[in-house]
């Protein structure tokens, strides 16, 4: 998901297919346990090597890590975060052992020096099934901040009609009141 967010306007991973002339942005991002920088899966810093490759890599590039850099370095989430790119919403397991924790660390470090809207939620206790209630309500709660339009403040109920004044009380001087005749009109004033 993270890379849909960061590379939504990168000419070389858009493909031939799909809507030509459609931007493939998305407005906002969640990613759940997601990999981010598949050069730093082992660690910051760590060796990328033999020891280092099978299972996920092998699958997703088509041959061995240490082999394939380039290309990894080209389907990193990381390598494409910019200041335009749309608010994310990051959960991750604290006990994760299919994608460490780090991974979402690295690209809420790279959206916050990008001056991206971000927010890493971390559920404890958890590894990479974080499907929980809370989590639920916070995608919710995120999704309608950043895609809803803004809701009006309710309008104050309008203020009830003043009461009509009381008819006043026919004094002895009042005269009747008399309905015009039909047969003499009404004067003119």
């Amino acid at each position: 998901m993270a890379l849909l967010g960061t590379a939504g306007d990168v000419a070389d991973l858009e493909g031939t297919g799909g809507s030509p002339g459609v931007s493939s942005r998305v407005q906002a991002v969640l990613d759940v346990c997601g990999p981010t920088d598949f050069l730093q899966f082992h660690g910051r810093g760590a060796p990328v090597g033999p020891e280092t490759d099978g299972g996920l890599f092998d699958r997703l590039l088509g041959g061995r890590l240490h082999t394939k850099q380039d290309l990894a370095r080209r389907a990193n989430p990381i390598a494409y975060v910019s200041k335009d790119d749309p608010p994310f919403l990051l959960v991750h397991g604290e006990r994760d052992t299919v994608v460490p924790i780090d991974q979402s660390r690295l690209l809420k470090e790279a959206l916050d020096a990008a001056g991206v809207p971000a927010d890493l939620v971390v559920v404890p206790d958890a590894g990479h099934d974080v499907v929980r209630p809370e989590v639920a309500r916070a995608a919710l709660a995120f999704f309608a901040k950043h895609l809803l339009p803004p809701v009006a403040p309710a309008a104050a109920p309008a203020p009830a009609p003043a009461p009509a004044p009381a008819p006043e009380a026919a004094g002895p001087t009042a005269p009747p009141a008399v309905p015009p005749s039909p047969s003499v009109p009404s004067p003119v004033r």
